[in-house]
């Protein structure tokens, strides 16, 4: 097998609005929480903003003047609203364009590829596995055992069942929250500017690098 075609060892991706198109699951899951409990949508990009954080952490700034207890009821809302939807049986989240092809490119032997994910690990095990896509990671963190985003455990927790540096890792995400956990846990930040925040956010966040569709993520790792 040749060398692979860039330097890094450990290759971490977020999920939902990164390797997956979740968006409208994640409204209309949060749409059914919020009129379950009779409260105002705040809208589709509000809750946008916070995609990547933990639950708990969404339900915080969906909701700010709201207690701890209307932040426990709200992500419980959620979940439930989640798991009607799978039940119906027209739940979709497709890969975006050129992510299976890109995955299978960059799998090579001398690199890990992992996730670190907002998303919990019982719906990021049912997406890999619905995708079949799981073969090609080698660490999953999840908020079930890290602090979530955008503190640098998950990818921390990626190096450490990895065996990797810092140094020689690469996180790939669509948000703010994944850039800075990147640079908090002393790895590069590649953005993604199809997902849930904007260019401008990435790079103030402290993105190293921002590319526009998966399959520019070969070379532009090429270029570190």
């Amino acid at each position: 097998m040749t060398d692979p075609v860039h330097r890094f060892r450990l290759l971490a991706f977020d999920f939902d609005g990164t390797l997956a198109d979740s968006s409208a699951n994640i409204y209309r899951a949060a749409r059914g929480a919020f009129a379950s409990l009779g409260l105002d949508y705040p809208g589709d990009a509000a809750v946008g903003a916070t995609v990547g954080l933990d639950l708990m952490g969404c339900a915080r700034l969906w909701l700010p003047e709201g207690e701890l207890g209307d932040h426990i009821a709200l992500a419980d809302a959620y979940k439930r609203s989640f798991v009607s939807m799978r039940q119906q049986g027209d739940f979709q989240e497709p890969l975006f364009d050129g992510v299976r092809e890109t995955l299978a490119e960059l799998s090579h032997d001398a690199v890990f590829m992992g996730i670190c994910t907002g998303k919990n690990r019982r719906g990021l095990d049912h997406m890999l596995a619905y995708h079949q896509i799981e073969h090609h990671f080698h660490t999953l963190q999840t908020p079930d055992t890290n602090a979530s985003k955008p503190a640098p455990d998950m990818v921390i927790s990626a190096l450490g069942e990895t065996g990797c540096e810092a140094r020689d890792c690469v996180v790939v995400g669509d948000t703010s929250f994944d850039m800075a956990m990147a640079k908090a846990a002393g790895a590069l930040a590649i953005g993604v500017s199809y997902g849930h925040h904007v260019e401008e956010r990435l790079l103030d966040a402290g993105a190293d690098l921002i590319i526009h569709a998966m399959v520019e993520l070969p070379a532009a790792l090429a270029r570190f």
